[in-house]
């Protein structure tokens, strides 16, 4: 899925159909700085759609001025990898205000690029895609991540593939963790006689990309309507997504007994194949024979989800 052309079509309906109202838009976006009317363009429609097309490539508008302000700030944490904020301000065990840093820095620099930045509709969007792929930024392991997940998952993939997004989030350690895949365990590994953790699986589906409006709830898979391409999903679905991305965690010592590599602690995702289950599975008509891998199954799951 790409972003620039949809927008743009949706843009030119909008203002075709409120001839009224667009010349006002322009004129407001003009007052504020963000566009010139006397721009190149005949109509306001083609000053507004020049307007639209520049900020679809938001890496060539300079914006000097904006990092200017956010290199003055004296923040700390913005430019730290996963690993260094994973080991400064979780393992290390810092004081609550030092735990939340990464957290409270990137609120007040979204802040910043919110008002000062000439880049805004992708600041827009990237507001969309948090607001879309949620979590809650304040949480004992979600706020030492918080640059990560900001940076690395929303930011750099907001214009992108929708597909790749989906994965990145996915694999971002503030979002296991927030949703308990990290625990995400398959039903016979010892210990866990209560089998795989549904809670992402079931935010995934019903509110990252079918909409809740879509659940068949407990109705069998066969008779969901359109079925074996079926235009919504059942709990069968979200039991067979939940398995599929059984394995899928982050290396935090809390899973160490069940996947030896979270005993590195240092936050890097990976796929333990000891978690996971390797039994078949289908996704909105879709069969995933049995016997795959963590990361083979996952990526089945997915593009089934993102081709629906």
């Amino acid at each position: 899925i790409r972003v620039g052309d949809p927008l743009r079509r949706r843009l030119h309906r909008a203002v075709d159909r409120y001839p009224v109202a667009h010349s006002g838009v322009v004129h407001l976006v003009a007052v504020a700085g963000v566009i010139d009317e006397d721009a190149v363009g005949g109509t306001d429609l083609a000053r507004l759609t020049a307007w639209v097309d520049q900020q679809l490539n938001p890496a060539a508008i300079p914006d000097t001025a904006c990092n200017a302000r956010l290199a003055s700030s004296g923040f700390s944490t913005l430019g730290k990898s996963l690993t260094q904020l994973f080991l400064d301000h979780h393992v290390a065990d810092p004081e609550w205000y030092e735990r939340i840093r990464p957290a409270i820095e990137t609120e007040l620099a979204t802040w910043t690029r919110a008002v000062y930045s000439q880049r805004q509709l992708f600041e827009v969007l990237v507001d969309f895609w948090h607001n879309h792929f949620n979590v809650y930024a304040w949480e004992f392991i979600e706020a030492p991540l918080w640059v990560h997940y900001d940076r690395d998952v929303i930011r750099a993939r907001a214009l992108g593939n929708f597909r790749q997004l989906l994965e990145s989030v996915v694999k971002a350690p503030a979002m296991l963790v927030y949703l308990d895949n990290y625990i995400n365990f398959a039903a016979e590994l010892d210990g866990n006689p209560v089998g795989s953790n549904e809670n992402f699986a079931r935010e995934m589906i019903e509110l990252h990309c079918l909409g809740a409006e879509n659940s068949h709830g407990n109705l069998p898979r066969e008779q969901v309507p359109g079925y074996p391409n079926p235009t919504g999903y059942c709990q069968q679905d979200v039991v067979d997504l939940a398995r599929a991305l059984t394995g899928w965690t982050f290396a935090i010592d809390w899973v160490q007994w069940d996947c030896p590599e979270g005993g590195d602690n240092d936050g890097h995702f990976f796929y333990c194949d000891e978690a996971h289950d390797t039994q078949p599975k289908e996704i909105l008509g879709t069969v995933i024979p049995g016997g795959g891998t963590a990361a083979s199954d996952g990526f089945a799951a997915l593009n089934r989800l993102a081709s629906h």
